[in-house]
């Protein structure tokens, strides 16, 4: 995609660095945030749209693809399913719809224009994902310390936007930290999608990769997330299953595996785990977990409910009517209550919401994105896959889609997608002829 020249007329440096602190700040889920509906990242991507907009440079960049007509379509559908319905439509509905609205629009359009008003390198992303990776870290290690000695979270000295903090037990009588967001599992979505950017940078400096991980793995193990491990594990094996050439690649692989196939079956530590961390998952499918939040349901409920409403429903109910029937009261014959403000699923609430047909046209939205990073060879591409690929099963089981992390990871497969912006470039150099100089 070729821009005109007269269309650059800022600093891309400072734009650029306006980028990497949106990145960096993708851990604030909820710490911090000025309001329930304005996390630190959307806040910053918001402000720097505000000034794109006031420049006349947003509108130069921001572009749509044939592949954006199937989540427009998805987006739609949710929404004739309440409008169509007279009388159904509540606030929260309203409040959802806006929410989802401007998460896509934001993190998802504006953050591709973004990219390429600013001429962000690959690298610069990959430093400010190491920043954000560290920050995470840090603050999940010293919660756990903090909970652990004092019983205080994070949320007892500042600020967090969510109203329902979970607070779970692991290994007898370990409580489980946080981080930056209202649970665990979602600072642990943050890791999946930055771990694997930091890479952007640190291939390049290789004499970093050692102390970041140090400060890394220890926090994303304090997280005690089941489904981060089965998404990263899942990820990996299906990008090794279509991108390996080589025997070496699949005997290195089936060391790894059997490594841990050796510790799983012979470690009591590896039985603790499993009973500590997957035993606690498959309680939660029975609605027996050992979590204590002021109203919730539990992963059963909420998928079998789904599964009724579907049945009752196939062309789905609308954007955050569960919510509405949760907060209100409001009864729709034939569509079940449930005891929380969603289905917990990012997939089913489509389909239960936008119906079948919704749900298959964000499927179709999201695998061609994959498909267009997997014809791609070279590292950057693997590495924005294998985070898009674990975030994407995450999902299975996380409903947020207001978080930054997918979206920000589709932006960043069309932008490398581009052929003019396909390889890792150094910060801009000097302006000439109104755009940034080549760089080698």
């Amino acid at each position: 995609m070729n821009f005109p020249a007269a269309a650059v007329q800022h600093s891309p440096v400072l734009a650029s660095r306006a980028f990497m602190a949106f990145v960096a700040t993708i851990p604030f889920l909820h710490a911090l945030a000025p309001g329930p509906w304005l996390p630190l990242p959307m806040l910053v991507a918001g402000l720097a749209l505000l000034v794109y907009l006031a420049l006349g440079q947003a509108q130069r960049y921001v572009y749509f693809e044939t592949t954006d007509l199937l989540l427009a379509v998805t987006l739609a559908l949710g929404v004739a399913a309440f409008v169509l319905r007279p009388g159904a439509v509540g606030q929260k509905n309203i409040n959802h719809t806006a929410a989802l609205i401007v998460s896509v629009g934001l993190f998802y359009f504006w953050v591709r224009a973004w990219l390429r008003v600013a001429r962000v390198s690959l690298e610069q992303v990959g430093a400010a994902a190491l920043v954000g990776l560290l920050v995470a870290s840090l603050a999940v290690i010293t919660e756990f310390g903090l909970i652990n000695t004092t019983g205080l979270y994070f949320s007892d000295l500042i600020p967090y936007s969510a109203d329902e903090l979970p607070q779970i037990d692991v290994l007898t009588d370990l409580k489980r930290p946080r981080g930056l967001a209202a649970e665990p599992g979602f600072t642990a979505m943050v890791f999946e999608a930055l771990a694997p950017l930091s890479w952007l940078y640190l291939r390049r400096h290789r004499y970093l990769v050692l102390p970041a991980a140090l400060l890394v793995l220890p926090g994303f193990l304090l997280l005690f997330s089941a489904g981060a491990i089965l998404s990263v594990v899942l990820a990996f094996l299906l990008i090794l299953v279509f991108r390996a050439r080589s025997g070496t690649v699949w005997a290195f692989a089936g060391v790894i595996i059997a490594a841990i196939a050796a510790f799983a079956i012979f470690s009591d530590l590896a039985g603790l785990l499993f009973e500590q961390v997957v035993g606690r998952k498959l309680l939660d499918l029975i609605g027996a977990a050992d979590a204590t939040l002021a109203e919730t349901a539990s992963r059963y409920d909420a998928y079998t409910t789904a599964a009724t409403i579907f049945a009752q429903q196939p062309f789905g109910i609308g954007w955050g009517t569960v919510s509405e029937m949760f907060a209100s009261g409001a009864i729709i014959p034939g569509v079940p209550q449930l005891n929380s403000r969603g289905v917990m699923s990012l997939y089913l609430e489509v389909l239960v919401s936008a119906g079948l047909a919704g749900l298959l046209c964000f499927a179709a939205f999201l695998l061609l994105k994959l498909k267009a990073l997997a014809r791609r060879s070279d590292p950057q591409a693997t590495l924005v896959l294998l985070a898009a690929l674990t975030v994407m099963i995450h999902h299975a089981a996380v409903l947020e889609f207001w978080f930054p992390m997918l979206w920000l990871l589709l932006a960043l497969g069309d932008y490398i997608g581009d052929s003019s912006h396909a390889r890792a470039m150094p910060a801009p150099g000097p302006i000439v002829g109104g755009l940034p100089a080549a760089q080698s």
